[in-house]
């Protein structure tokens, strides 16, 4: 499920008649560096700001040269917007809302107005829990998993709660936003990029299965 598509920019005030759809500039925040951002709202004049977090779906990297796989990359909008990307490939919602990645979320609130926040987290989480969970088992039972075992891990209600941690983790950064100092970026609207349900696809064997990238 994506609740932020290529057109959402169409909730922005003030849209210009006739204005030029484009892509967003991103600004590299590899380092968290307050100084880029400055720098490159001096250098842009943007007349709208987003803030991203995320996985891969919005990483400046990707381990496979393919295109149309970054989602920041596929939106446009009618202003010179400015995309404050701060996602990296692998991350875990559990994450991005404590510690230093937390803090460095609480920083740019402070010091920025945003127009639009986008969050594309908790598959890695659901990805990494049940891999471990088949692991563990594995492990356990060197002859395999029972009829009865594989029944019970196909059912969705049997990894309730761990879906039940991840939205708890999505609403923390949702109260980030909120308890920011400034009123708009309190007030903006926040999109969230996710998945209905865990369903596997015929994805085969690649370079990077089996880690926490792949």
């Amino acid at each position: 499920m994506s609740i932020a598509d290529t057109r959402y920019a169409v909730n922005f005030d003030h849209q210009q008649p006739g204005s030029t759809w484009r892509p967003m500039i991103r600004v590299d925040t590899t380092g968290a560096s307050p100084e880029i951002v400055m720098e490159a709202i001096q250098a842009h004049n943007f007349e709208k700001l987003v803030y991203a977090e995320g996985d891969s779906w919005f990483d400046k990297f990707t381990p496979l040269p393919r295109i149309d796989t970054n989602l920041l990359d596929a939106i446009r909008t009618p202003f010179v917007t400015g995309v404050v990307d701060v996602s990296h490939i692998g991350d875990e919602i559990r994450d991005m809302v404590r510690g230093w990645r937390r803090e460095r979320t609480e920083q740019m609130f402070r010091l920025f107005e945003f127009d639009a926040i986008l969050l594309s987290a908790g598959g890695n989480d659901l990805k990494n829990i049940i891999s471990a969970v088949f692991a563990d088992r594995a492990r356990a039972q060197p002859g395999g998993f029972s009829d009865a075992q594989l029944d019970d891990r196909a059912r969705p209600a049997s990894f309730e709660h761990h879906f039940d941690t991840v939205l708890r983790d999505i609403d923390r950064f949702v109260t980030l936003r909120d308890r920011a100092q400034n009123a708009r970026t309190r007030a903006a609207t926040l999109f969230v990029h996710d998945y209905d349900y865990i369903q596997p696809r015929p994805a085969g064997a690649m370079l990077f299965a089996g880690s926490r990238i792949g």
